[in-house]
């Protein structure tokens, strides 16, 4: 099980409570790591991957995955950013939050694979 970085660990706990009654299709779930490291440690169903690394960023490629339409314009669904403890996963998703998004957690994806399942 992947540990939550401290800064996530609320917003974790709270997408718990909001996301048990909401169906995987509400929720936006966005995996910011490389293709090989996602194959390795699971990815959850109906991913959106925009891969961010500690190297990349983060508004540059946030500017990408909305230009190319992996993250929608509409701003209005609840969205889960995700990595393997939470760090990556944390600067991309303090990037869309500036933009007006609704980031409701942030974490590992251990954290939300038995939630919304792995492929």
């Amino acid at each position: 099980m992947g540990q939550v970085q401290p800064q996530a660990r609320n917003a974790v706990a709270q997408a718990t409570r909001v996301f048990s009654t909401a169906a995987p299709k509400d929720v936006l779930l966005i995996d910011v790591r490389p293709e090989d490291e996602a194959k390795q440690y699971g990815i959850l169903k109906n991913t959106i991957r925009v891969e961010c690394s500690i190297m990349n960023d983060p508004e540059a490629v946030a500017d990408q995955a909305i230009d190319d339409g992996r993250i929608p314009e509409d701003k209005s669904k609840p969205i889960i950013v995700y990595c393997k403890s939470g760090g990556r996963a944390g600067r991309l998703a303090k990037e869309l939050q500036s933009r007006g998004y609704m980031i409701s957690a942030v974490g590992g994806y251990a954290d939300f694979a038995e939630e919304y399942g792995l492929e």
